[in-house]
């Protein structure tokens, strides 16, 4: 057996499941999963004090015994939480949670994102009049593209 953390997350499928109204490090109500991938899971959540909802991404449980990857995780919320641009999502807090000693990070929660920014690339491709001189899915691409890096600028 490997000894990478997706081959451990593979081997040992996730033991905690994460359901609606589980209170995380005291502090954050999940309401619902929105998203998966290979480190772990997405939620929409309330801060249970300042009543705002954020979306909490959750290593998963396999990969937060592995110190190495844990401190991976809270690195990519310190240097996302670096960033302040209207094109990047604001990163908020970072956290184990005492109880679980599951690590997670919190992000500002954006309803509907790939819609506005479609939008936006509608209007930029009717400014530039590039509708006719290259595909809509290009232009799609090529302003979602500029938007995340003037956020990285």
């Amino acid at each position: 057996m490997s000894h990478c953390s997706f081959a451990r997350l593979m081997a040992n499928p996730l033991s905690t499941d994460h359901t609606a109204g589980t209170l995380l490090d005291g502090k954050y109500r999940l309401e619902k999963e929105i998203s998966e991938g290979g480190m772990g899971k997405v939620y929409r959540a309330t801060h249970i004090y300042m009543h705002n909802t954020v979306a909490i991404k959750i290593l998963h449980p396999n990969l937060a015994s592995d110190r190495i990857t844990v401190e991976r995780f809270r690195r990519e919320a310190f240097l996302a939480a670096q960033i302040n641009h209207p094109n990047a999502v604001a990163v908020t807090d970072f956290g184990v949670a005492k109880d679980s000693q599951l690590a997670y990070l919190v992000m500002e929660f954006l309803e509907g994102v790939i819609h506005v920014v479609f939008d936006d690339a509608r209007e930029t491709m009717r400014t530039a009049q590039l509708e006719e001189a290259c595909p809509p899915a290009f232009c799609f691409l090529r302003s979602f593209s500029c938007r995340s890096c003037d956020a990285l600028k």
